[in-house]
């Protein structure tokens, strides 16, 4: 079965826009796992209020950092939606857009048997692609996940999606691939900037990419942009 993940922390304002976006494209065709991650404000409880029928919730205590998270939604996509179907992450601030976005990655990557992870298109509020990095709106094999293994926990907020890339790449011999008919739009910055702030996200920032460039024996040079 085909199922999808998404992490909250502190945003409140974006679960009834996710849920009327997400229903609106995908429909009930899709399994949908949420982790909370350690939220303050009210976003468990809107979570809770709209849940339907195999739509599950797992609220950590404190904030586990994205890895974390995304960790505890594989974990959960196994649990309730079983080891086949594969796995959809999504950012809780990532509106899905096209109808059949989620079939239509499914079915790309099921095409070639060397694409391990799909990405979807994503425009930020202001019009232009984010191109296709970051795991805001991707599609991730079974396989992939089980050759791959978890998300490494010692990058924060920055990198876990860019060091699963290159693991996925390098050690388990995938390639990555864009779905041109699947389309999101992202609030970008939503479920970072106001849990942590301008400044603690850039230092965050900094961190995660001292972590990866000794990881990968790199020189990861990306310019931190304020959103």
């Amino acid at each position: 079965m085909m199922s999808a993940a998404v992490l909250f922390r502190n945003n409140e304002n974006l679960v009834i826009p996710f849920f009327y976006f997400f229903r609106r494209n995908v429909g009930h065709k899709c399994g949908l796992a949420f982790v909370d991650n350690g939220s303050a404000d009210n976003t468990v409880e809107l979570l809770k209020k709209n849940l339907n029928e195999n739509e599950h919730l797992f609220c950590f205590p404190n904030n586990r950092g994205i890895a974390g998270g995304r960790n505890k939604l594989v974990e959960m996509k196994k649990q309730f939606y079983g080891e086949d179907g594969g796995l959809f992450l999504i950012d809780s601030d990532l509106f899905i857009l096209q109808q059949d976005s989620l079939l239509n990655m499914f079915l790309l990557a099921n095409k070639q048997e060397n694409v391990g992870i799909i990405y979807g298109k994503n425009f930020v509020e202001k019009g232009f692609s984010v191109g296709p990095y970051g795991f805001c709106f991707c599609y991730i094999k079974d396989e992939v996940l089980s050759k791959v293994g978890l998300f490494d926990e010692r990058f924060k907020m920055f990198y876990d999606d860019t060091d699963f890339v290159k693991r996925t790449e390098e050690i388990a011999g995938y390639k990555v691939a864009c779905c041109d008919n699947a389309v999101g739009i992202h609030i970008c910055g939503q479920t970072t900037q106001y849990s942590e702030g301008k400044a603690r996200r850039r230092e965050i920032f900094e961190q995660d990419r001292k972590e990866f460039n000794a990881k990968w024996n790199v020189n990861d040079d990306y310019k931190f942009v304020d959103i």
